[in-house]
């Protein structure tokens, strides 16, 4: 249900900036200043966490809150056309440091669960516009911590605490430019690998974000 949200979201983020909007940089300046756009900012999301159904355990997550603070770095390349700007072309690079939490409750039960992670997106991004990017690549993961370290259940106890493992996610969003210095991004992160080796749950994510954006390069 979650993917096909997702897949009419971008569907319908995609066509509605394409027709509002013709190319904003039809530029005619000089072209001396550089072939490339580096852009760096404040990023912060939230959205939802999801996992998979454990097959050893009798009991399933309840989808909940992520949320994820950090600092965001893009390097859009090119020029859309010989009189363009530098940084207008057909294709970026994304890199992210953030820490996130995702929150998962225990169904039927009152247990929840937090897990503290490290993430480092690194993305592919294809520009249909010089404001518009569909991007997609890995997003290294680190879980820091979970708390509680340990979760009573009805027949079972799960030691959260030794849940501190790594993942790779695989990264599917759009982003978009606006002229106010703000980037806005929707992504779904999907889990690769199992939380542990008697744990075999998988973790995704669904998140939207914003980014203050400043420049770095200079014409």
């Amino acid at each position: 249900m979650y993917k096909r949200v997702l897949v009419i979201a971008l569907a319908l983020l995609s066509c509605q900036i394409l027709f509002a909007q013709e190319e904003e940089w039809n530029w005619t300046g000089s072209t001396q200043d550089k072939p490339y756009r580096l852009e760096l900012g404040p990023k912060v999301g939230a959205g939802l966490a999801m996992a998979t159904k454990p097959t050893n355990y009798n009991f399933n997550f309840n989808n909940g809150l992520a949320y994820q603070v950090g600092l965001s770095a893009n390097m859009h390349f090119g020029r859309r056309y010989s009189t363009s700007p530098g940084g207008t072309g057909w294709f970026g690079l994304e890199a992210e440091i953030l820490y996130g939490g995702r929150m998962l409750g225990i169904e039927d039960t009152k247990a929840n669960m937090t897990m503290h992670c490290l993430e480092v997106p690194l993305l592919i991004q294809f520009y249909p516009t010089p404001s518009l990017a569909i991007e997609a690549g890995p997003t290294i993961t680190k879980i820091i911590k979970c708390s509680p370290e340990e979760l009573q259940l009805e027949n079972v106890v799960l030691n959260t605490g030794q849940l501190a493992s790594s993942d790779v996610m695989l990264t599917f969003g759009i982003a978009y430019k606006t002229p106010l210095h703000l980037m806005v991004d929707l992504r779904y992160n999907m889990g690769l690998f199992a939380l542990a080796g008697n744990l075999d749950s998988k973790v995704s994510t669904l998140m939207a974000s914003l980014v203050y954006v400043f420049k770095l390069s200079s014409d």
